[in-house]
């Protein structure tokens, strides 16, 4: 692999997105769960208010992977900081660079508006865990609650 390019998404990046997010949520065994559509993510993420971003990494002309990722407020911590949703390298592309191209593009974004990062993983994926301690990230176990009370 020779050049890896990473760019923010643009709303007609959605059926890309859309792709990828069905190909993660397989990877993580749990494809019934992806519940979005390719117009919420148009909808969603891009546009005047857009309520989250992504960015978009190409390998040699291909698409390797997204990161998307959103501003949040934590009032323990007293202020805003970045959440990163979804981290996804395709697997031809793992293990190349990607991911950790990926990650210091959104850490810019973050650092250029005087924001830390925080975000979830699956706590079975060790080799996530592994990959983000080495870019220099801290982890800890917790437990992730939801309750569908929207329907």
């Amino acid at each position: 692999m020779n050049t890896i390019r990473v760019r923010n998404a643009v709303a007609s990046d959605a059926p890309m997105l859309m792709a990828m997010m069905r190909e993660l949520a397989v990877h993580d065994g749990i494809a019934d769960g992806l519940e979005t559509t390719e117009e919420a993510i148009r909808r969603d993420g891009f546009g005047a208010a857009p309520l989250f971003h992504a960015v978009i990494a190409e390998a040699d002309g291909e698409v390797a992977g997204y990161v998307s990722y959103f501003e949040r407020y934590s009032a323990w911590k007293g202020g805003p900081y970045l959440a990163v949703d979804d981290v996804y390298v395709r697997e031809a592309f793992r293990a190349k660079g990607v991911g950790k191209a990926m990650m210091r593009e959104v850490r810019d974004k973050a650092l250029g508006k005087g924001l830390n990062m925080r975000w979830e993983m699956e706590v079975a994926n060790e080799r996530a865990r592994a990959f983000y301690e080495k870019l220099g990230a801290k982890t800890r176990l917790k437990r992730i609650c939801y309750w569908d009370v929207a329907g």
